[in-house]
């Protein structure tokens, strides 16, 4: 359950900042890494502290979106969203058509 609201609500991040404010990327990519580093260091040391399994996991979650924060800061500007990866597979190259190390 908690992983289908993070993806939902990342995606209306990436599609926000890509789509509506991709012409402002100097303004605010900076504001978005500081916030991503900030997440990452206070989840991950308020982690370290706890004594309950859940709060530890619930702290590991916060820190887990600063890291997709990076993600997202550095990855708009370069269209992000149509980068998606496809579900059909890249073709495997044939036996002839790879160069052997012993061929001259």
């Amino acid at each position: 359950m908690s992983v289908a609201t993070k993806v939902a609500a990342f995606i209306v991040i990436i599609r926000l900042f890509d789509d509506a404010f991709a012409s402002y990327y100097s303004h605010w990519s900076a504001v978005v890494i500081a916030v991503a580093i900030l997440s990452m260091v206070v989840g991950n040391f308020a982690a370290l502290t706890q004594t309950s399994i859940k709060r530890m996991l619930a702290y590991s979650g916060i820190a887990q979106a600063g890291y997709i924060l990076i993600g997202v800061a550095v990855g708009v500007g370069t269209s992000l969203v149509s980068r998606a990866p496809s579900t059909t597979s890249p073709p495997t190259p044939s036996p002839t058509s790879v160069p052997s190390p012993w061929s001259r």
